[in-house]
């Protein structure tokens, strides 16, 4: 009986956890319109704080970043998981 309740409490636990990190992701939604051949309007806007974010960049300025966003998920990936130290 015990062990029933420890493992829905875990499990309960585990599904707060995970509704809780589906709504942080739904809460900033980017919006890139193309203004003209070279500039690009980025609207930011994080739904939960209620804050809109306005920016223009160049073309080449925009896919740099974009490039590099692309690159540092994939490092973070494939880089190896640091251990906790047990003090």
């Amino acid at each position: 009986m015990k062990h029933l309740l420890l493992i829905l409490l875990v499990t309960s636990i585990f599904s707060a956890n995970a509704q809780q990190a589906v709504l942080e992701k739904e809460c900033i939604t980017t919006k890139v319109t193309r203004i003209d051949q070279l500039r690009v309007k980025v609207v930011t806007h994080d739904k939960c704080k209620n804050v809109k974010v306005v920016k223009t960049y160049s073309k080449k300025k925009w896919d740099k970043i974009v490039a590099d966003g692309k690159r540092w998920r994939e490092r973070r990936k494939t880089a190896p998981k640091k251990k906790k130290k047990n003090a």
